[in-house]
């Protein structure tokens, strides 16, 4: 497992009120190849997930790649996942003190790029393959019991149940010219 380290470069696409963009970009080494990672992270205001678009660059060759997107364990959550919905969730106390309350932390993957699920000594991980120079797109976010949005662990699965099915089944709009006189 490779980590990108601290980005390179950055730069801002949009920045508000109601949606702020940027990209940032690393470049590292793997097995001798040099690779140039660039994400653009879109933040929508009221939303509770962040849509975050990756391209894995390199001149070595166009083969595949495998990637992963993970959750910190932390004290006192719980890991939940579906499998067939592509997303990953912890839901535990946000501090020690009750009165924080709960958070949720979730990753959805597409399922045209969700491999699996893992894990290592300090996360939970979600796989995905897709091809060197190939943009992906994934979500990663929070829901806090306090905000109102979530008043359970339930809640919070539901919600990102809901939003796999919006990503792997989007909305689709088709124009058709009406030739009749």
């Amino acid at each position: 497992l490779y980590q990108s380290g601290v980005f390179k470069t950055y730069k801002k696409i949009a920045d508000g009120p109601l949606r702020a963009v940027f990209e940032v970009s690393y470049n590292y080494l793997v097995d001798g190849k040099e690779i140039n990672e660039v994400k653009r992270i879109t933040l929508d205001a009221g939303k509770n997930l962040n849509k975050i678009d990756v391209t894995f660059n390199t001149k070595a060759n166009n083969s595949k790649i495998e990637f992963a997107a993970g959750l910190v364990k932390r004290e006192a959550t719980t890991k939940y996942s579906d499998e067939n919905k592509h997303w990953l969730s912890l839901w535990g106390a946000t501090t020690k003190n009750s009165a924080d309350e709960f958070l949720g932390t979730g990753i959805i993957f597409p399922k045209s790029t969700f491999k699996t699920f893992t894990e290592d000594e300090n996360h939970y991980l979600v796989i995905g393959v897709t091809k060197f120079n190939d943009a992906f797109t994934y979500y990663s976010g929070a829901g806090w019991t306090r905000s109102g949005d979530f008043k359970s662990v339930d809640d919070w699965n539901n919600y990102l149940t809901q939003c796999s099915q919006e990503i792997n089944s989007p909305l689709r709009v088709s124009i058709k010219a009406n030739n009749s006189k």
